[in-house]
C-alpha cells in the first residue's frame, strides 16, 4: 500500500477598520416645501432613471452642507481553518478480468469563523460646525446633461479632521457579532478498472458534518442566539471513459454531490423582535436550520481528438433538493422560533436542471509562418433550470437561481513560441437574481414575476497577453470589459429599473517566476 498523509492549517483575516464612508444629508423636503411636486422622474431610458428638480429643492441638494457629527464603523473577521487526510492506494487487484487499483481514505477538517464589529458615534455640540467646502469636495460623473450628483468629500482630508470630534461614546457593537465552527469528516472508498477499451471508477464517499453558530439579537450582548445541526450524506458515484477508436471517447458519470449553506447565510446575525406579545417573532436572522443543497448528476459526452483540433459535444442533468433561496418568510417556525415574517434564507422544494454544451478548436496551422500559431475556438451551453417552492396556495414554481439559459465564448488566439494571446468574447442571457426585494416586504405567498429581479443579458470582450522570458520566467497583461459593457438589474420585465452599474474597464498586468 502506498501512502500519503496531509496535515495543512491556515488562517485569514478581513480587516476594515481604515475604511472611510461619508455622507453629508440635508434636512428633509416634502412638497409643502416645494410648494408642489419637488421633482420628476423621466424614463427615456428605462436603464437610466432621470430625476428633474423643482428650483427649491435643487438649491437644498447643492447647498453648502454642514458636517457636525462623526460616525465610524469597523469589523474583523477572523477564518481559521485545520485540516488532516490519509489516503492508501495499491494496484495489482483484479476484477472482472481488469486489472484494478484500489483506493481509500479519511479526510478531517474543521473550521471556525468570527466576525467582530464596533462602532463610534459622535454628535458633539460644543464643535464648530464644519463646512463642506473645507474638505475639497468634487462632483461624480453623472450621465444626464445639467445635473450632478451632489458634492462628494475628500476621504483623506476628512479623516485629518476626525480629531475634532471628542467626548462620544466608543462601545462594542454586537449587531454583526457571530462564532460559527463548522467540523467534517469523511470517509471513502474507489476503484479504478482498466479493460480494454475502458476506464470504469466506481466509488462511495460518506461525510459527517457539525454545525454550530452563535450571535446576538439586535446588538444585545444580554440576548445571545444559539443554534447547531449535524448531519450525513452519502455519494456514491460512477464514471466510464469508453474508447470508440484512437480519437473519439465517450464518457458518462453519474453521482451524488453535496454544497452546505454558507457561513453568511447559516449563521445568527439577527435582528428580531416578538410581535404584539403573541408569541411570534418578526425581522431578520439568518437560518441555522437550511439544510445542504443535495444534486444527483447525470452527464453524458463524446469528444473527438483530431490534428490541431478538438471538439465534443454533451448533455447534463441535475436533480436538486434544498436549493438556497433568499427570501421573506411568513408564518415560519426557524431555529425554534415562529415568526410572523422574516427575512431569511429557504430551502425550495425540487429543482430541475439540463442541457447541452458544445466545444469546438481548431488550429489554423495550414496557415503559412507566422500565422500558424493562430487558432479559434467556441462554447455554447444551452440549459433549462426550474425551481419551485411550497406555499399556502399551492406550488410556485420560478427559474433556478443565478442560472443563464445561454451562455457562449467565443475566442481567437495566437499560441506560438514565447506568445500566448488571446481575444474573447463572452455573452450571456438573463437570469434570476433574487426572488423579492427586502424592501417591498414580499413574503412567499406574494411571489410573481412583477417582484422577481433579474440580471439582464451580457456580453463581455476580454483580452489576455502572456509573454514566456524564458523556462523560469514569464509577464502577464490582461484588459477586462474592454467595451465598458453596464451591468444592468430589473423587475419582472426590462423597463422596470432595479439596479444599473458600470464598472469600466479593468487592467492588469504581473510576473511570473517558477524556481
Amino acid at each position: 500500500w502506498f501512502a500519503e498523509i496531509q496535515f495543512s492549517h491556515s488562517y485569514a483575516e478581513e480587516n476594515d477598520t481604515d475604511n472611510v464612508d461619508v455622507t453629508f444629508r440635508s434636512e428633509r423636503i416634502d412638497v409643502d416645501d416645494c410648494g408642489g411636486p419637488c421633482g420628476t422622474f423621466f424614463y427615456q431610458n428605462p436603464q437610466k432613471v432621470g430625476l428633474s428638480l423643482s428650483s427649491y429643492a435643487q438649491g437644498v441638494l447643492y447647498a453648502d452642507l454642514n458636517v457636525d457629527a462623526w460616525e465610524e464603523d469597523w469589523s474583523l473577521i477572523k477564518d481559521t481553518e485545520t485540516a488532516l487526510s490519509v489516503d492508501m492506494t495499491k494496484d495489482g487487484f483484479t476484477f472482472m478480468d481488469a486489472p484494478t487499483t484500489v483506493k481509500y481514505g479519511f479526510k478531517y477538517r474543521s473550521r471556525e469563523k468570527k466576525g467582530d464589529s464596533n462602532q463610534i458615534e459622535v454628535d458633539d455640540d460644543n464643535v464648530q460646525a464644519l463646512l463642506q467646502s473645507q474638505f475639497g469636495p468634487y462632483t461624480r460623473s453623472w450621465p444626464f446633461a445639467g445635473q450632478q450628483v451632489g458634492p462628494h468629500a475628500d476621504e483623506n482630508l476628512l479623516y485629518a479632521r476626525k480629531g475634532l470630534y471628542t467626548g462620544g461614546p466608543d462601545y462594542d457593537n454586537y449587531s454583526a457579532d457571530f462564532t460559527t465552527n463548522e467540523d467534517i469528516t469523511a470517509i471513502y472508498l474507489m476503484g479504478t478498472m482498466e479493460f480494454d477499451k475502458a476506464v470504469v471508477i466506481a466509488g462511495i464517499r460518506i461525510e459527517d458534518t457539525d454545525y454550530d453558530t452563535l450571535g446576538y439579537n439586535d446588538g444585545n450582548i444580554n440576548d445571545v442566539l444559539t443554534a447547531s445541526k449535524s448531519y450525513t450524506f452519502v455519494s456514491p458515484s460512477l464514471n466510464v471513459k469508453y474508447f470508440l477508436n484512437d480519437q473519439t471517447i465517450v464518457r458518462g458519470a453519474i453521482w451524488r454531490a453535496l454544497s452546505r449553506p454558507g457561513f453568511g447565510q447559516a449563521n445568527l446575525i439577527a435582528d428580531i423582535t416578538e410581535s404584539d406579545g403573541d408569541g411570534t417573532y418578526r425581522g431578520e436572522m439568518g437560518n441555522p436550520d437550511l439544510d445542504p443543497y443535495e444534486a444527483t448528476n447525470f452527464d453524458l459526452s463524446i469528444e473527438h481528438y483530431g490534428e490541431g483540433s478538438f471538439a465534443s459535444f454533451g448533455y447534463f442533468k441535475k436533480n436538486i433538493e434544498n436549493a438556497i433561496y433568499p427570501l421573506a418568510v411568513a408564518n415560519t417556525t426557524i431555529n425554534g422560533l415562529l415568526f410572523s415574517e422574516l427575512l431569511t434564507y429557504v430551502n425550495t422544494d425540487d429543482s430541475d436542471v439540463d442541457g447541452f454544451e458544445l466545444n469546438i478548436f481548431r488550429e489554423l496551422d495550414m496557415l503559412p509562418e507566422p500565422f500558424d500559431g493562430l487558432f479559434l475556438s467556441m462554447n455554447v451551453t444551452k440549459t433549462d433550470g426550474n425551481s419551485s417552492l411550497t406555499v399556502d396556495s399551492g406550488k410556485v414554481t420560478f427559474p433556478f437561481r443565478k442560472l443563464s439559459e445561454d451562455v457562449s465564448n467565443i475566442s481567437i488566439g495566437y499560441d506560438k513560441n514565447k506568445f500566448d494571446i488571446r481575444l474573447s468574447a463572452v455573452s450571456r442571457s438573463p437570469y434570476l437574481d433574487y426572488l423579492a426585494d427586502d424592501d417591498i416586504e414580499t413574503v412567499q405567498e406574494d411571489l410573481d414575476n412583477n417582484n422577481i429581479r433579474y440580471t439582464d443579458d451580457h456580453t463581455q470582450i476580454d483580452f489576455n497577453l502572456k509573454y514566456k522570458i524564458n523556462d523560469q520566467m514569464s509577464v502577464k497583461f490582461d484588459i477586462s470589459n474592454i467595451t465598458d459593457e453596464p451591468e444592468f438589474y430589473y423587475w419582472g420585465t426590462p423597463n422596470r429599473l432595479s439596479q444599473y452599474d458600470e464598472y469600466g474597464r479593468t487592467y492588469s498586468i504581473g510576473i511570473r517566476y517558477n524556481l
